[in-house]
């Protein structure tokens, strides 16, 4: 398909899929978390570990839902 060929979602599929990419990074953030300091980290790498884990996995869906046409 073509990028003119798309069909345009309507405003509450987009607001959806965007609700859906922050709780992917929020589930994300918490399973690193929680892994990190199981691992031993300490406060302030377990923090750094699940920022960053949530900004990818947050990401990582918004790229694939920008790839479906959602947003």
């Amino acid at each position: 398909m073509s990028a003119q060929n798309l069909p345009v979602a309507p405003t509450t599929t987009k607001v959806m899929a965007l609700i859906i990419g922050v709780l992917a990074g929020v589930i994300g953030a918490l399973v690193a978390l929680v892994v990190s300091r199981h691992l031993g980290a300490t406060g302030m790498e377990s923090a750094a570990c699940s920022a960053l884990s949530f900004v990818g996995t947050a990401m990582f869906v918004y790229f694939l839902e920008e790839k479906l046409g959602l947003i």
